[in-house]
């Protein structure tokens, strides 16, 4: 708007005419969600002379906003996001008609563009549980069991297109005390996993818990397999499934420099003696730094209840 008139004091009036070049460039498309790692190409209406494109973070908190060039804007890999999303405001500027004027959009950038109910399921032999997932974009979700070697299945839910019925396999290997099964669910080229345990027939579950020396503010812990005495020596440790690694021998369990959000770990200990296999797990959120609370809580919940088990 350019001023013509005004008159003060008193009631504000203000004249002026409308510039219709600055209220007639738009860009599209607007107010975009999309995934981590994934490209949106914008364009603006009319075309402006030496159109320059930029990409800023709207909160100011983000190290990594992503890239544009000729309205082609890279969004950050999934690692980046500091809390599962981040917005950002891309502009384009210009001339039109050898007047500047520019325009702006809102894009929202998710970890996934699926979300799932549960990240993480245990399940018995022969059992099943029902997977619930859904999609920001309202898109039907494709569901697939990963490399199965256990015999499970997946089957539709009547009405739920983005259920499936999830049926535990019974052809389980005596040297894995934990199968795993991870199911993938994908819409084009946006992936989320469920990752379920299937709780075997004949395993003597023991509790597993943090050391209390540990300090998950540092980003590793020391998990332990809890007998009628204590912490049981030797016990072999495994990543079952998850991101980072685990040492076998100590049970220290170490957490990657770059957590994907909505991350987790599973880790088993065993301990076998002639004829007997003993045996626990624990699933811990990450980064571990962020949960401290939580993994405490359950910790001494776990160490009270394995107490009073053996007392």
């Amino acid at each position: 708007m350019q001023l013509t008139q005004a008159f003060l004091p008193g009631d504000l009036a203000l004249f002026g005419q409308i510039d219709p070049l600055r209220t007639t460039v738009s860009i599209a498309p607007l107010n975009e969600v999309i995934e981590a790692g994934s490209q949106v190409q914008f364009s603006v209406t009319p075309d402006l002379v030496n159109p320059t494109w930029t990409v800023r973070d709207v909160d100011g908190e983000a190290d990594d906003v992503g890239t544009i060039a000729s309205g082609l804007y890279q969004s950050p890999a999934p690692a980046e996001l500091k809390n599962g999303s981040l917005s950002v405001m891309v502009t384009v500027e210009g001339q039109l008609d050898g007047i500047p004027v520019k325009s702006s959009t809102l894009v929202s950038v998710m970890h996934s563009m699926i979300q799932v109910k549960d990240m993480y399921l245990t399940c018995d032999t022969g059992g099943s549980k029902v997977l619930q997932a859904s999609s920001l974009n309202n898109a039907l979700l494709d569901f697939n069991i990963v490399d199965s070697a256990w015999g499970s299945k997946l089957e539709p839910v009547p009405g739920e297109p983005n259920q499936r019925a999830y049926y535990a396999g019974d052809l389980m290997d005596a040297n894995v005390p934990y199968p795993v099964d991870v199911i993938e669910v994908r819409s084009g080229d946006a992936t989320t996993y469920i990752h379920i345990i299937i709780l075997k027939k004949g395993i003597i579950p023991l509790a597993v818990a943090i050391s209390e020396s540990s300090d998950p503010e540092q980003g590793h812990v020391k998990f332990e397999l809890l007998g009628n005495e204590g912490p049981l020596e030797n016990a072999k440790w495994t990543l079952l499934t998850g991101v980072g690694e685990v040492d076998e021998t100590t049970g220290v369990y170490t957490e990657p420099a770059r957590i994907p959000v909505g991350s987790l770990a599973v880790i088993s200990g065993v301990f076998e003696i002639p004829g007997i296999i003993l045996s626990g797990f624990m699933a811990v959120p990450l980064p571990l730094s962020k949960y401290v609370d939580i993994i405490d809580s359950v910790n001494t919940s776990i160490r009270l209840s394995s107490t009073g088990l053996n007392g």
